[in-house]
């Protein structure tokens, strides 16, 4: 259910250390969560979990850009926003796929 995918998001925040692997995929699948408050506490959780400009939390983030779901690919913008900082060419390369986007709600986020 989505409270426990909640439970389960916040509580690997708690228990996992910096930078492990399996934390990190198991966030970026949040990100395509069918439950947006899933969606959200992942794209909120990705950063917390390694270090800004870390590739696996980008790739994370990039990889969604692409998803046939409107709502992944809103999510992935604000993620990859997220986890990267100002002048980074990856944001710059997901921004600009964003504001091409078909749907209205993902050039806007």
């Amino acid at each position: 259910s989505r409270d426990v995918r909640l439970a389960a998001v916040n509580t690997l925040l708690r228990v996992v250390n910096s930078g492990r692997e399996e934390a990190i995929s198991a966030m970026g699948d949040c990100l395509e969560d069918s439950d947006h408050r899933v969606r959200a506490a992942a794209c909120e959780a990705l950063p917390q979990l390694s270090s800004v400009f870390d590739n696996r939390l980008i790739t994370q983030a990039m990889d969604r850009m692409s998803s046939i779901h409107a709502v992944v690919r809103e999510v992935a913008v604000k993620a990859l926003a997220s986890v990267t900082t100002r002048g980074s060419p990856v944001v710059i390369e997901g921004m600009c796929k964003a504001v091409g986007d078909v749907d209205p709600q993902v050039k806007t986020t």
